[in-house]
């Protein structure tokens, strides 16, 4: 059930995610597998780019956990770490994952952690069996990434004058060796900071020993890519992938061929339908595998979604081939707060003709409200609140409704101060506080947040 998750499984030929761990490095570090993993979350970023206002929230949040139960058993669990104002975005469906990786193809980090450990039911426990670490420089952007679980790999991206990657180095512990860096990739854009060249060089040889160009179309969608590697002194297509879109930039298909040893051959075909003119999530999914024999695509799967009115997922219903038709078989159910952020999903299996009435399994999400750093000011379109003067010395005047709650942090968090709103009018001294930038947050009498806006103190 969980492979049917919309959230992303990139790994699996997906718009989908899972709760549960995915093998981080046995399976992503094929070219293959990380070529695949990059147009996946290129689909996402696509798709999803204009939804964003539709997960707003009145109060940051960011994720701390994610679990997956099947038949009320727990098997699987993420836990997301933060220190100071990091967090997630929840802006995409891709940031319900933290699934970063330095050579995504326009690559972005949707859940600013400092760490992420992934739990696993074994069998005979609950097992730590993966983990990633980040490290940011002062603009929030990750210049050392590690992954380990079997083994331990380290990226290290740096970046060019367009803000964009332009280098990353690659470490592991691959073959039982110490680590050691062992290649590095170079990036190469157009002058709309598209991405239009790849090339990297293993340190061992010497010399560049895979590379990759894209080709764009005029409004920046990819069209194609194709991957090359450098083998007895020639080189060798490894992968190609060949997408279209409709009038309004939205991928329709997605298809790719591989080299497994017999030269390049079609793999597999993602087509995608919409409701709509503006609608960027598609309703409709077809995973399509290649009959060599037969020299033709072959229906896989289809997943069928109905939105809600916020044109974010309501309902999916899967299915697979049967040889002559669709053959159903699950249905998942999704479930969100008032500020859109999912809360959990419900998968229904279909037997003899009929969904059962009570859920198998379960994905749950979990968050916490956080105050970023270098937080921009906002006000809830229900509440007019007003600091003045701003920036001051020894007091503020706090201009709300009468009831309301007044709440001061700093920068990394911590709550400074509190008091309730007596009248419409409210003086707070801070003459106190030591110099610097704070944020204050106004919450109704139930606690509903109705503004975030920062102050500062001379």
């Amino acid at each position: 059930m969980k492979k049917h998750l919309p959230l992303l499984a990139a790994i699996c030929c997906s718009l989908q995610v899972t709760a549960r761990p995915l093998p981080q490095l046995a399976t992503r570090n094929t070219p293959q597998a990380q070529k695949h993993l990059q147009m996946q979350n290129h689909i996402l970023q696509q798709q999803y780019a204009r939804t964003s206002a539709n997960k707003t929230t009145a109060t940051p949040k960011r994720l701390i956990a994610t679990s997956y139960q099947r038949f009320a058993a727990l098997l699987d669990s993420t836990h997301n770490y933060y220190s100071g104002g990091r967090g997630s975005t929840h802006t995409l469906s891709s940031t319900y994952t933290d699934n970063y990786y330095p050579t995504i193809v326009d690559a972005q980090q949707n859940i600013f952690c400092d760490s992420s450990m992934h739990w696993m039911d074994t069998g005979s426990d609950f097992e730590l069996i993966g983990s990633k670490f980040y490290e940011y420089d002062a603009n929030n952007r990750v210049i050392k990434f590690t992954i380990r679980d079997f083994a331990e790999m380290i990226y290290e991206p740096t970046y060019g004058s367009n803000g964009l990657i332009s280098t990353v180095a690659i470490s592991d512990t691959f073959g039982g060796t110490p680590m050691a860096r062992k290649s590095r990739t170079e990036y190469e854009y157009n002058a709309q900071n598209k991405r239009i060249k790849d090339s990297t060089l293993a340190i061992a040889v010497g010399n560049v020993q895979a590379r990759t160009f894209y080709n764009r179309d005029v409004n920046g969608n990819l069209l194609s890519y194709e991957t090359s590697y450098f083998f007895n002194g020639t080189w060798h297509t490894s992968s190609r992938m060949t997408n279209t879109y409709d009038a309004n930039n939205r991928m329709t298909s997605s298809a790719s061929a591989f080299d497994m040893g017999a030269g390049i051959v079609n793999f597999f075909k993602d087509s995608f339908e919409y409701a709509g003119t503006t609608i960027m999530q598609p309703v409709t999914r077809i995973t399509q595998l290649w009959d060599d024999v037969d020299q033709e695509w072959d229906n896989d799967t289809r997943i069928t979604t109905i939105l809600n009115a916020q044109n974010l997922a309501d309902t999916e219903v899967s299915c697979s081939w049967a040889g002559a038709a669709w053959d159903t078989i699950d249905r998942m159910v999704y479930h969100y707060d008032a500020n859109n952020l999912l809360q959990y999903t419900d998968g229904f299996r279909y037997i003899a003709n009929t969904f059962e009435t009570n859920p198998y399994d379960h994905n749950y999400y979990y968050y916490e409200d956080y105050f970023p750093t270098g937080i921009t000011n906002t006000t809830a379109a229900k509440e007019d609140v007003i600091i003045y003067p701003n920036p001051a010395t020894d007091a503020i005047t706090v201009k709300t409704t009468v009831g309301n709650s007044i709440h001061i942090y700093a920068l990394n968090g911590t709550l400074i101060h509190t008091q309730q709103q007596y009248n419409d009018k409210q003086t707070i001294d801070i003459h106190h506080l030591q110099p610097g930038t704070y944020i204050l947050s106004v919450r109704d009498k139930l606690g509903t947040p109705l503004s975030q806006q920062q102050f500062t103190k001379l």
